[in-house]
């Protein structure tokens, strides 16, 4: 289950464009805001500079041309040379602070841009490290950078460290009193921590894994081979490589439902930015905790293969596909039911119901949303189910996606999919052992 989709809260960066002084060179505005206007005109201010080294007017106009370079350099997402500007402006700048805080606005967005592509193939494994490093330059040249401080928590939190996320956020909210958001945040990370204070870390080459140690003593029980039996299964079934460490967190069953308090009581897995699992000291068949993981690691995938632009009830149907696939077999007795009673959801209903505290009524949301995806996978193949998935990455809108890749409107799948749902129900829905094995 996905309850969670990461937001930076979005307290506004604003790049300030500073006006040159010096006779003869003054561009209007549309002109600042054309790449081609600044070099050239860069180049003739370091001439005039190399000539008058002691030219206070040259030189702030130097530091001025730098700066609404890098400005434009960044708001094109060149990171690199924005930043070579701003800090050559900022070396001869005789009133830096204005361009400090550009500086450090060019820093946070960099890191953010580094942070919300981790899953990016041309970035490599060190993309915390780079971002993170790059979030705390933005902040030591602005303290009151709000959105540096949020991103430098949410980097460290996605590494499990929670005690330096924590105080990053603190700062932000000192900065920011008033902000729901940040206080929701704040309220969360403490809540876990006087859950997950006194686990133990596992090294696993994909997982950032923490671990409950009377959970980790379970002879019966091991983390990695599991998370390793699915990143290996699912992944290959999205043809997508993964670039980060998915940070997990493997409760006691107290734990927890302590820690997720937003999370149905229903439900026994999560994933809200991070996979959380909860299992007993004792147990001894992980079978549906498997099941469970690869429903939660398929979310972690879709999210970054959609830039998180996947409705929900989608995501959950393929995330159920793929426990079907490698996991345990879904029951499908609630659909069933609601169609010999005529009371199958619409399709907007889904988003809604997949929710709702309701067991059964989430219950059959799950199994709507499941038959969905494995009708238009036996129908069309699963080619296209990669193809919806790569254009809303790409921020197509869903409809226009289904349609792009299937060549028919949803509403036409919908109707083909409700046509068929008697032959699926008369061959399933009471007894999972007559369910079709997958089949390549």
């Amino acid at each position: 289950m996905a309850i969670y989709t990461r937001l930076l809260i979005k307290i506004i960066s604003i790049y300030l464009l500073i006006a040159i002084s010096m006779p003869g060179i003054a561009a209007p505005d549309q002109q600042m805001q054309n790449l081609d206007y600044w070099p050239p005109l860069i180049a003739k201010l370091e001439q005039l500079n190399a000539q008058n080294p002691n030219d206070q007017n040259v030189r702030n106009s130097l530091a001025n041309a730098y700066n609404n370079y890098g400005v434009l350099l960044a708001q094109n997402k060149q990171w690199n040379a924005a930043e070579a500007n701003l800090q050559k402006a900022l070396q001869i700048s005789a009133k830096p602070n204005e361009i400090k805080k550009n500086l450090s606005n060019v820093y946070f967005s960099h890191g953010n841009d580094l942070f919300s592509n981790r899953d990016n193939p041309g970035i490599n494994i060190y993309t915390y490290n780079n971002a993170k490093q790059l979030a705390n330059q933005a902040i030591a040249l602005n303290t009151k950078n709000v959105n540096a401080l949020l991103l430098l928590g949410d980097i460290e939190y996605m590494e499990q460290n929670m005690p330096a996320a924590e105080r990053a956020w603190q700062q932000a909210a000192a900065l920011v009193p008033d902000n729901q958001d940040v206080q929701k945040r704040l309220s969360k990370i403490q809540r876990e921590t006087s859950v997950e204070t006194d686990m133990q870390s596992v090294f696993n080459p994909f997982f950032n894994i923490k671990i409950d140690r009377s959970v980790a003593q379970n002879p019966n029980f091991d983390i990695n081979d599991i998370l390793n039996y699915v990143h290996n299964k699912v992944a290959a079934d999205f043809q997508y490589t993964q670039n980060y460490k998915v940070p997990v967190v493997v409760y006691n069953t107290d734990q927890y439902r302590q820690a997720l308090v937003d999370a149905p009581g229903w439900a026994g897995a999560a994933y809200d930015g991070k996979i959380r699992i909860a299992i007993t000291p004792t147990q001894k068949n992980f079978k549906q905790l498997t099941s469970d993981i690869i429903h939660e690691y398929t979310h972690v995938i879709i999210g970054e293969m959609t830039k998180n632009n996947c409705p929900r009830w989608f995501n959950e149907g393929l995330a159920k596909y793929e426990e079907y696939k490698h996991g345990v077999s879904p029951r499908i007795f609630a659909l069933a039911t609601a169609y010999s009673d005529n009371t199958i959801l619409k399709f907007s209903q889904l988003n809604t119901e997949l929710l709702s505290p309701n067991k059964n009524a989430a219950v059959l949301a799950y199994q709507q949303a499941f038959s969905f995806i494995y009708f238009i996978r036996q129908k069309y193949g699963e080619y296209n189910i990669l193809q919806v998935l790569k254009k809303l990455g790409a921020k197509t809108d869903f409809n226009d996606a289904i349609k792009q890749a299937y060549g028919v409107s949803l509403d036409t799948l919908e109707k083909d999919w409700r046509a068929w749902l008697a032959t699926l129900i008369t061959t399933w829905a009471e007894n999972p052992d007559t369910a079709p094995a997958y089949q390549q």
